[in-house]
């Protein structure tokens, strides 16, 4: 089941909501709050709530800056799923998600942080991703990684730790310099089966090595 209040007025109490679905007995599985214009005393409500594991938050689009992604980041620790595209995460946002990665309690197999504004944080996030287990796609599309997050995002891949399957890297300024990092990184990687990305200005050789891998 699903309770969907995307791009709703908030006239309803987001506490009461997530007590509703966050209920062990609740046939609830997805509280959809995407384009809602969140506010800090309903992230904070959020925060307090109970979730479990196979539970999902979507949250997408309500261009949460560091303190709101602060606050959900405890979401991931419980072991809720939480959709968080297009949000303004920023480098305080990203060291908290990179906390709730190394919980006990994450569960979640996907990361979805397309057009979230990490590129200056992708260190902290690669160093967090070598200790997860159970985080196998990632999806950074649109984030100006450019050659350097490619690099450090090369320097996971090779050194065979985490658990990615596959990688989105799509327009991310990144060069031919950075998918050659990537397409090396490969060669002895032999976990992950995809990594797009397109819309960067990577030549046909660095390409063409990392799809024939």
């Amino acid at each position: 089941g699903a309770c969907a209040l995307a791009g709703a007025p908030w006239g309803a109490e987001v506490g009461s909501l997530c007590s509703s679905t966050s209920h062990r007995s609740s046939p609830q599985r997805w509280l959809v709050l995407c384009t809602a214009h969140m506010k800090e005393r309903q992230i904070e409500e959020l925060r307090g709530r109970p979730a479990r594991e196979g539970f999902h938050l979507d949250l997408t689009h309500n261009l949460f800056k560091d303190q709101g992604v602060c606050a959900l980041a405890v979401a991931l620790a419980k072991g809720a799923d939480v959709l968080l595209e297009d949000n303004d995460i920023g480098d305080v946002g990203a060291s908290a998600l990179a906390v709730s990665f190394r919980s006990p309690s994450f569960s979640s197999t996907t990361l979805n942080l397309e057009r979230c504004r990490v590129g200056a944080s992708v260190h902290v996030l690669v160093s967090a991703l070598a200790a997860n287990s159970r985080v196998t796609h990632v999806n950074l599309r649109s984030n100006e990684l450019f050659d350097e997050g490619a690099r450090a995002l090369a320097a996971l891949l090779a050194s065979k730790s985490g658990a990615i399957t596959s990688i989105d890297l799509s327009h991310n300024g990144i060069s031919a310099k950075g998918a050659h990092a990537l397409a090396a990184a490969l060669r002895t990687n032999t976990v992950i089966t995809s990594v797009e990305l397109a819309g960067n200005d990577v030549d046909y050789h660095a390409r063409r090595s990392i799809d024939d891998r």
